[in-house]
């Protein structure tokens, strides 16, 4: 099962944006790691997530981006 996690304005996102530009495979993210766990935990799924980053208005130059949202796209698996 896929599920869709939105979060707006997380106090993460400025390190999100940059560590993912530097292509690091660190992540300041802590939601999907707790969802991970309670899931694995309570429900015998094992869960992946790929994270995205929103900006809610329409600029048409690509360097001006301003995501206010971080989209989590995590895929449920059972055991």
């Amino acid at each position: 099962a896929n599920c869709l996690v939105s979060m707006y304005e997380p106090a993460t996102l400025g390190a999100s944006l940059q560590i993912n530009g530097e292509n690091s495979r660190f992540a300041p993210d802590f939601v999907g790691t707790c969802l991970a766990a309670i899931w694995e935990n309570y429900g015998g799924l094992r869960t992946t997530w790929d994270v995205f980053f929103v900006d809610p208005e329409y600029r048409p130059n690509p360097k001006d981006y301003f995501p206010n949202e971080q989209l989590l796209q995590m895929t449920l698996n059972k055991k």
